[in-house]
């Protein structure tokens, strides 16, 4: 009785509005346009069939963390006492490191055979973890916004278009990801290199601003409790 209940009071309409929201919230956080050159450039010497693994893993495990995030969020935050603002300034830092590494030209450089030896697998999974789905897919940014997202959320059908809002993004991030490596790759090796040092010098670019403008509310905080 209590399931068929449950069941009459789901409504599509609300579900669908709660997806497209969350959709639109969510796609400047993930940035799959911006991401698409970085990932191009990070996988430049790895097979398009192994290129679309990590893709398609990186897409997977930044879903699973923003639907923790989204589900125990808040848990989180106050059981290891993380603040975005920290999230901030460690994001900045990932980013410096890569974005310095793809300036030098120190990316993209793994030669995977066929099939991939365990280094050579044990090596693309890391790239798929860090810095493909955290901290670029899913970032301190969407991470707080799952967060609130799911906070506003109430009942089944708007819990279920945050879910399929999210999965919307991300299979347009695996697909965007996917096709700006063709894309990359029928350009050619000059324009990849350009384009691979370009995007480092951005991703420094935002990296000074991720975490300055962490470290700055927290040097705040820390003068007002001193004083």
């Amino acid at each position: 009785m209590a399931r068929r209940e449950a069941a009459m009071s789901f409504d599509v309409s609300e579900c669908f509005t709660f997806a497209l929201v969350t959709a639109t919230s969510f796609l400047p956080m993930v940035d799959p346009i911006g991401n698409m050159p970085i990932f191009a450039t990070m996988t430049e010497q790895l097979p398009a069939a192994v290129a679309r693994r990590v893709a398609l893993k990186a897409s997977v495990v930044a879903t699973g963390a923003i639907m923790l995030f989204a589900a125990f969020g808040e848990e989180i935050f106050e059981l290891f006492g993380i603040t975005l603002n920290g999230l901030r300034v460690v994001g900045g830092i990932l980013f410096f490191i890569m974005g310095y590494d793809m300036l030098q030209a120190h990316v993209s450089r793994t030669k995977v055979s066929s099939p991939p030896t365990p280094e050579e697998r044990e090596e693309l999974e890391d790239i798929a973890i860090t810095p493909l789905a955290i901290p670029l897919l899913c970032g301190p940014g969407a991470m707080t916004l799952a967060v609130l997202r799911m906070g506003k959320a109430s009942g089944a059908s708007q819990s279920m278009g945050f879910v399929l809002g999210v999965l919307a993004v991300m299979l347009l991030s695996f697909a965007m990801l996917v096709g700006g490596k063709r894309i990359m790759a029928a350009a050619g090796p000059s324009l990849s290199r350009v384009t691979l040092r370009l995007m480092g010098l951005l991703l420094m670019v935002m990296a000074v601003e991720s975490f300055f403008g962490g470290l700055t509310p927290i040097v705040r905080e820390m003068l007002l409790i001193q004083g």
